[in-house]
């Protein structure tokens, strides 16, 4: 397909130029300016849309994300590739393309996008990605991490054949669990200023990093999921899992816009019917309250840190210290499953480690 082609094929959205980005690379790639946004397009996709304004309609959202970011990082124009097995790329002149979903993570979030606006329209574009990979049946589009009591039966299974010296790790966990519930009230009443609501406040799904002082929360869910997001003061925060597994420390403010936007998104997506995922009526209520309340916080981009600081600080502190003792814990159990080698259990121990 010649650019003359793809130009007649793309007038119906306003396109004023078409150029071919690689002239013997495959697949070959055209960058197309429009009425509505510039993006790039994918030749041997091209033939499976049978509904342009539907395509356009995909491509622009992202178009002044996109547009923004090579701005800033000198390139000559944005480029992005769309195509219908729900993949995002952004690609620069050299056909060095990024999957979207790690475009968030730390480093690429930290050195692509420089100001809040910018994370919060990347939330967005994530956001359309799990909506597209969700209405199209795909099953690997977001994986969400195990929960404490898969992680306990995988243990007690293997305990079984084994040792006795898991029962320790889960008993520990399990009295702490009060903890992790009353830390989670702390949030849903305010006294804490957390933007998002956790699913599940399993004990696996808060790590520290205690060199970088890091809280780590695991357990991210996919879109029709809640997620959480804390605001501690001195502790700084880190998301893991988020979209599949990624394992990265983001900066906290760029982080809150990107949620921010991936929400916004997201719970459009959701229909009551949809909810029983998020649990009772009342807190996706909740969720969709914290939400727009986050939207408009973000747009303005100011944040108040004033709701009750003092309990929030305590029981920060609380966490902090459980976390720091539960990574102990932690690398106590994955000693154990290192020690366990027996040939017929060796698929069970490779299954628990992904847990862990």
């Amino acid at each position: 397909m010649q650019a003359n082609e793809v130009f007649q094929l793309f007038t119906g959205i306003g396109a004023t130029r078409i150029e071919p980005l690689n002239h013997s690379g495959l697949p070959k790639l055209f960058y197309v300016e429009s009425t509505k946004g510039n993006f790039v397009l994918q030749e041997n996709k091209l033939s499976e849309y049978t509904e342009i304004e539907t395509l356009s309609s995909q491509m622009i959202r992202i178009s002044r994300l996109l547009k923004a970011v090579y701005l800033e990082t000198g390139s000559d124009y944005p480029q992005f590739v769309f195509n219908p097995n729900n993949a995002y790329f952004i690609n620069d002149k050299n056909q060095l393309g990024w999957h979207l979903s790690e475009c968030i993570s730390g480093s690429l979030l930290n050195a692509k996008v420089a100001n809040s606006q910018l994370a919060f329209e990347l939330g967005k574009a994530l956001g359309k990605f799990h909506k597209l990979g969700a209405a199209s049946g795909a099953e690997n589009y977001c994986t969400q991490p195990a929960n404490f009591e898969k992680l306990s039966k995988a243990i007690e299974k293997l305990q079984k054949k084994t040792t006795s010296e898991a029962n320790p790790f889960i008993e520990y966990a399990n009295s702490k669990l009060p903890l992790i519930q009353a830390f989670e009230d702390s949030i849903r009443l305010g006294e804490i200023p957390a933007r998002f609501s956790h699913n599940n406040i399993a004990l696996h799904h808060f790590r520290l990093n205690s060199k970088a002082n890091e809280l780590v929360l695991t357990g991210l869910c996919a879109a029709n999921k809640s997620s959480c997001l804390f605001d501690f003061g001195n502790l700084s925060i880190a998301i893991q899992g988020f979209s599949g597994g990624l394992n990265s420390f983001f900066d906290l403010q760029k982080f809150e816009q990107m949620l921010g936007g991936y929400f916004s998104e997201t719970l459009a997506f959701l229909s009551i019917d949809e909810t029983s995922n998020l649990g009772a009526s009342t807190e996706f209520a909740l969720v969709k309250e914290l939400i727009n309340a986050v939207n408009n916080e973000f747009y303005s981009e100011t944040k108040s840190n004033t709701i009750n600081e003092k309990n929030g600080a305590k029981l920060s502190n609380e966490l902090y210290a459980l976390c720091s003792d539960f990574d102990k814990k932690r690398e106590e159990i994955e000693d154990l499953i290192e020690k366990l080698t027996l040939a017929h259990l060796r698929k069970q121990v490779l299954n628990l480690k992904s847990l862990l």
